[in-house]
């Protein structure tokens, strides 16, 4: 599935720092290749409904939407980033 990236996720995307920033592409990958993969806890935020939740660390979340035929990344940013909005 293709994925898309709102503004909001480019802008967070430049301020990573380079070792987040390859931990990121290698969740990316493991998504294009098997959305359920263990490692990426995919998970529906109750709090945000239409919402997803990727794990890239054990600190590190991807917030993205999931339709029929794309991903949609919203941002990223630490594990309370759900708590910022």
């Amino acid at each position: 599935m293709p994925v898309f990236w709102t503004p909001r996720f480019k802008r967070d995307w430049k301020k990573l720092p380079s070792l987040k920033s390859e931990k990121t592409k290698r969740a990316v990958i493991l998504l294009e290749e098997n959305r359920m993969h263990p490692s990426l806890r995919l998970k529906r935020l109750h709090r945000l409904p239409g919402y997803w939740e990727l794990r890239v660390t054990d600190n590190w979340r991807i917030i993205l939407t999931i339709e029929r035929d794309a991903y949609t990344f919203v941002t990223i940013g630490a594990h309370n980033i759900v708590d910022k909005g």
